[in-house]
């Protein structure tokens, strides 16, 4: 057993999510202590973690205007086939006198 000690590698911890690190950095670290303020988990984020965030909101962003265009196309589809009126149309509201409100 004692032989296997030399064989084992330290791994290094992966660190915080960049995600989470500019929101510590941008929301919270304003509300911190002046006495905490030098902690490691409101550290401002590096270039590469600002970059990271950036990219992955763009492309989160890009990706919803695409899946909104694709919804938008794909109600104007059935409208086609559907007939126009037929979403638009509103049905009459009914109201039942014999049913009381409960309250």
């Amino acid at each position: 057993m004692c032989g296997d000690r030399d064989k084992l590698t330290v791994v290094k911890p992966p660190g915080l999510n960049p995600y989470k690190v500019v929101e510590m950095w941008s929301n919270f670290r304003p509300l911190v202590p002046l006495d905490k303020k030098d902690d490691v988990l409101y550290r401002e984020p590096t270039v590469e973690e600002w970059a990271v965030v950036k990219k992955e909101k763009r492309m989160n962003k890009e990706k919803k205007v695409e899946v909104k265009k694709m919804k938008r196309e794909t109600m104007e589809t059935e409208d086609e086939v559907v007939g126009d009126d037929s979403r638009k149309a509103k049905k009459p509201r009914t109201t039942d006198s014999s049913v009381p409100n409960a309250v």
